[in-house]
Formats: C-alpha cells, sequence, structure tokens
C-alpha cells in the first residue's frame, strides 16, 4: 500500500510539472462510458448523492457534447454551461447551479450554431477553473459521454481517477478495450478503473472485469483496476427533486454505487498525501462503516415513509 501511494503521489507531481491544469486543487474524477448507453449518466448522479451522504460535496460537470442530459436527469433549467467557460464568457464558478444541499452542477448544452471551443488553452483553463472551485466542493465529478475521441482524452489524462463504465455485453467490452487502447500511452497505471454495470450476476462481472483487466496488461502493458460490479437500477423522477432511490430493492446498487464513493474518497486522500498510506485501509473501512450507517438511516427512512402512505387499518 505504501509503495503505491508513493507512485500516486510521484506520478501526481510529474503531471503538475508536465502539465499546470494538473496542479493543487479540487480532485478530478472522469465517468466514461465505453459505449452508449451503459449507465453512465445514472452512475455519476448517484454517486453523487452517495458521496453527499459521507459528507463530501461534489461539482458535477456535464461534459458528454454528444448528448448532455445531467440537467435534465436532475431537473435543472440550464442557463449556462460549460461551453459558457470554455468560450471564456463566464468562469467555472459563475455557471455553478446548487442541486441539493451538497451537490452543484456546470450542466452541459447542445450549442450546433456556436460549439465550444475546444482548444489546449480552452480546456487548460476550465481545468484550472474546475480545481479552483474547493469553496464549492471536495470533488468534481465529469461526465465526458462515451467512446475515446481527443475530446474524452483530454480528459482521461487531466483526471486523477477515470471510472470506464461498460456492461458484460460483448461489443460494450471491446468498445472498452479500444478506449482503452487508444489512450495507453497517455494515461498513467492505476488511474482507470473498469465497473462493470447493469450486470445480475455479481460472479460474472468480478470473473469479465478480471479478464479485462488481464487482457489490458498482456496487450498493452497497462494495469486496469476492478472495482465493483453493479446490478440494474431503475431511479424514480420526482419534480424539482434528485432522482431517487424506488425503494429498498435497491440495495444492492447503492452498495456498488458506496464501494465506488469511498474508493473515490480514499483515493483522493492517499493522492493528496493527507492521509498517511499506512492508515489508508483504516480510513476507507472507516468510510465504508459510516456509509453503511447513512445507507441504514435511509432505508429506515423509506420504510417509514411508505408506512405512512399506507397505514395499517386496525
Amino acid at each position: 500500500m505504501s509503495d503505491q501511494a508513493d507512485q500516486l503521489r510521484q506520478l501526481v507531481q510529474e503531471k503538475v510539472q508536465s502539465r499546470p491544469n494538473q496542479g493543487p486543487g479540487l480532485p478530478l474524477v472522469v465517468l466514461s462510458g465505453g459505449t452508449t448507453g451503459v449507465g453512465t449518466t445514472t452512475l455519476t448522479i448517484q454517486l453523487a448523492r452517495e458521496l453527499a451522504m459521507l459528507g463530501k460535496r461534489s461539482v458535477l460537470v456535464d461534459a458528454n457534447l454528444a448528448k448532455p442530459s445531467l440537467a435534465q436527469r436532475m431537473n435543472v433549467s440550464v442557463d449556462s454551461s460549460l461551453a459558457d467557460v470554455l468560450n471564456g464568457h463566464r468562469t467555472a464558478a459563475e455557471v455553478l447551479q446548487p442541486v441539493g444541499e451538497s451537490i452543484r452542477l456546470i450542466a452541459g448544452r447542445l450549442t450546433p450554431q456556436s460549439p465550444p471551443d475546444m482548444s489546449h488553452a480552452a480546456l487548460d483553463r476550465a481545468y484550472t477553473e474546475i480545481r479552483h472551485l474547493q469553496s464549492h466542493a471536495d470533488v468534481a465529478l465529469v461526465e465526458v459521454g462515451s467512446g475515446m475521441n481527443p475530446w474524452v482524452q483530454h480528459w482521461w489524462q487531466a483526471a486523477e481517477q477515470v471510472f470506464l463504465v461498460s456492461t458484460t455485453e460483448k461489443k460494450s467490452l471491446m468498445d472498452s478495450y479500444t478506449a482503452v487502447k487508444i489512450a495507453a500511452r497517455s494515461v498513467a497505471h492505476e488511474k482507470v478503473c473498469l465497473v462493470i454495470n447493469r450486470c445480475e450476476d455479481r460472479g460474472l462481472g468480478k470473473r469479465v472485469a478480471e479478464r479485462f483487466s488481464s487482457t489490458c496488461q498482456k496487450f498493452l502493458e497497462l494495469h486496469v483496476n476492478t472495482t465493483v460490479s453493479a446490478p440494474p437500477f431503475e431511479e424514480q423522477q420526482h419534480a424539482g427533486r434528485l432522482p431517487e432511490y424506488s425503494s429498498t430493492r435497491d440495495v444492492d446498487f447503492r452498495h456498488a454505487v458506496r464501494l465506488l464513493a469511498t474508493e473515490v474518497i480514499s483515493r483522493s486522500l492517499i493522492i493528496s498525501g493527507r492521509v498517511p498510506a499506512r492508515h489508508a485501509q483504516k480510513t476507507v473501512a472507516h468510510t465504508l462503516a459510516t456509509a453503511h450507517q447513512a445507507a441504514a438511516l435511509q432505508e429506515r427512512q423509506m420504510e417509514a415513509k411508505a408506512v405512512s402512505k399506507n397505514p395499517r387499518v386496525t
């Protein structure tokens, strides 16, 4: 654990020297779909919810140029967007929109008549401004869409952590492997974590993820971490509110996302040096215990709410 933590901190120092946008500030966590339709947006939203339950504030950044949907899914009207930041019209702080008590959103918006500036200078300015939002959040979750192209690759390079989302379907895994292959030379070891989504069989998800990681190591000489396997999940929409867990049947999905949240927190603490490597495992265990307590409280509240809606007739 100590060697891994030292390597992570060395990686960040090297990146800071080579690219100024990776300086100190808000950690960037990218969520990227290997292909479309694998549930990346849902995972992004629910990861922010779990982080909030753990007392962590997050900024969600909708960097999906093809199909920005975070604002719609979170019932937020779009007055300004990431495009305004890229074009230099507004700062990242100026386009922040509140979504609940611990979540802020930098929305995306399709602007075919006025496409955003995607130059290196514009991207570096956006990265820097997002990293300077420490007074608003503890972490930035950036949803970049799917596949691999120069836009997505830039975000992968800038991030401290990348969650690559796939399903067990052959096409999804092949597209995910292609994305890693294209980015392999510019992405550091230990940065990419494969998340198998929409998989009912946890054992199958684990085996698929391990084979994927082994293939990347063998043919690309890149270590891809394996994290969790998440079951299918259908969220409930309520006007003016965040999408909610529908019932206690979503416990398995919530547990999987909770593990992602602890991974985000622990890795950020190790890289920043705020937690010594020898204490990292204890920190993860404490964070996970806190998450379980928060989830148990939420489940009791949901049960009480269900009972109040359907009182027994005596």
